[in-house]
């Protein structure tokens, strides 16, 4: 799947956990979540995200920019995967 716009991101999203999170904990947002959240468990704060889309949504953009540039190829086609990984993990963390 090629990743040229967030609405791209947001499919890949849907996509991947369909059926994994209940209705009630789906973002909330345009396309992502638009509220604080904090990633961790009941006794530890692991990371407080930027709460709103407003806020992170620019850094998504640099992103999209960043992987849509020549770049060695290694660079460019392994650290998406990454970095989506990451972004799945935070998100589950979030229901969990």
């Amino acid at each position: 799947m090629v990743i040229h716009e967030l609405t791209d991101i947001r499919a890949i999203y849907d996509e991947l956990l369909h059926g994994e999170i209940a209705d009630d904990n789906l973002p909330n947002g345009q396309l992502f979540r638009n509220s604080a959240v904090r990633i961790g468990s009941s006794t530890k704060t692991v990371h407080l995200p930027k709460a709103t889309e407003v806020e992170f949504l620019p850094d998504l953009m640099k992103w999209l920019e960043f992987i849509n540039r020549d770049a060695p190829f290694l660079i460019k086609h392994l650290l998406p995967i990454t970095t989506l990984n990451i972004f799945i993990r935070f998100s589950m963390a979030m229901v969990g």
